[in-house]
C-alpha cells in the first residue's frame, strides 16, 4: 500500500492491477470461491466397512483450480473441462483433475442414487445458481424443472464410470527425495504384508485351535445362563463373542440337516446332564454304527434342544 501511495508516476495504478493479477495468490484468493461453490472437501463423508474417508489426491483439483484462474481459462472452457475433460481429448493429463469437481463429493456411504443427486445439485447450483434436487421427488412448483429433466441427468451419471485407478497426473521426476520416498514406501509396504500375514495365521490358529472351548462354552451357555450377559459369559472364558456368534448360526443353521459331524453333536448336545451317562452310551453306539440313516434331529432330541433355546436370550444363543 505504500509502495503504491509512493508511486506517483501517472499509471501507478495500472502497475498495481498488473502486478495483483500476474501474482500466482490472484488464483489462490479467488480460487477458494469457486471450491466453495464445488463443495471442495478431501474426505468422503461417512463410509462403510472400515474404507479410507480421504481423497488423496483432492489435492489436484484444487490446484487445477488455482492455476486454470491465473492462466485466464475461458469460463465455458472452465466449466467444460469440470464436467466432460475425459471426454475432449486434452493432450495434457493434468486437464483430468478438472473432474475433482464431480467426483470429490459425499459418498453417503456409497448409495449411488444418493452420489448421483449430489452431483446433479452440485452442477445445477454452481453453474446455474439453480436447485435442482428436489425435482428427484417432485415437479418444482416455480421453475420450469420437471421429474423427467432430473432423471435425464440422472441417466446420465448413472452411464458414467469412475476408474478405481486413473492415469497419473503429474509424472514424478526421479530426484534424490524421490528415491528415498521410493524406498521408505517398499520397505513399510513389505512391513504391512508381513503383519497381515501374521495377523491372518495367529487368527487362523485361534478358530482352529480354540474349537473345542467355543463347542462346549455354547453348550454350557444353551443351558440357561441368566447371571450375565452373552458376551460376558464368553469373555470370563477368554473368547470372542463374535465369533462365538458365528459358530452359533453355523449350527443353527446345521441343526436339522443330516452332517456327519454337527449331528451327533447336536444330539448328545440336547441330552439332559442326568441322562447323559446312560442314553451317551445308545447315542455313541448308534452313531459308531452309522445307523442313523442320514435323517436329522427328531422327536425328543429336537424338542429338547427347542425347549433350550427359549430358555436362552433372544433365542438363538443355543445349540
Amino acid at each position: 500500500m505504500n509502495e503504491f501511495l509512493d508511486d506517483t508516476s501517472p499509471n501507478a495504478f495500472e502497475k498495481v492491477i498488473d502486478r495483483l493479477l500476474a501474482s500466482p495468490r490472484y488464483g489462490e484468493r479467488w480460487g477458494r470461491h469457486w471450491l466453495d461453490l464445488a463443495k471442495y472437501a478431501e474426505t468422503k463423508g461417512r463410509s462403510d466397512n472400515g474404507r479410507d474417508m480421504r481423497y488423496l489426491w483432492a489435492w489436484t483439483y484444487r490446484d487445477w483450480v488455482i492455476r486454470s484462474l491465473n492462466e485466464d481459462l475461458p469460463y465455458d472452457q472452465f466449466l467444460l473441462r469440470q464436467i466432460a475433460a475425459d471426454k475432449l481429448n486434452l493432450d495434457d493429463k493434468r486437464e483430468l483433475a478438472a473432474l475433482g469437481f464431480l467426483t470429490l463429493g459425499n459418498r453417503f456411504g456409497n448409495n449411488a442414487n444418493d452420489i448421483i443427486d449430489d452431483r446433479i445439485d452440485l452442477v445445477g447450483k454452481a453453474t446455474m445458481g439453480l436447485t435442482l434436487a428436489c425435482a428427484r421427488c417432485h415437479d418444482h412448483k416455480f421453475d420450469p424443472v420437471p421429474t423427467k429433466d432430473y432423471y435425464s441427468l440422472h441417466g446420465v451419471f448413472a452411464s458414467t464410470r469412475e476408474p478405481s485407478e486413473g492415469p497419473p497426473l503429474i509424472e514424478p521426476k526421479e530426484t534424490p527425495s524421490y528415491r528415498d520416498f521410493k524406498q521408505q514406501l517398499a520397505a513399510k509396504e513389505a512391513g504391512l504384508a508381513a503383519f497381515q500375514e501374521k495377523v491372518e495365521r495367529d487368527i487362523a490358529a485361534e478358530w482352529r485351535g480354540k474349537i473345542g472351548e467355543y463347542l462346549v462354552a455354547l453348550n454350557d451357555w444353551s443351558k440357561g445362563q441368566k447371571d450375565v450377559s452373552f458376551d460376558r459369559f464368553m469373555q470370563k472364558r477368554t473368547l470372542q463373542p463374535g465369533r462365538a456368534r458365528a459358530w452359533n448360526d453355523y449350527l443353527k443353521n446345521r441343526i436339522n440337516r443330516h452332517h456327519g459331524i454337527w449331528t451327533p453333536w447336536a444330539a448328545f448336545a440336547a441330552l439332559p446332564d442326568a441322562e447323559f451317562a446312560t442314553k451317551g452310551r445308545e447315542l455313541a453306539a448308534k452313531f459308531a454304527a452309522n445307523d442313523d440313516k442320514a435323517k436329522p434331529l427328531t422327536g425328543t432330541r429336537r424338542e429338547t434342544v427347542h425347549h433350550r433355546a427359549s430358555q436362552s436370550r433372544a433365542g438363538r444363543r443355543t445349540l
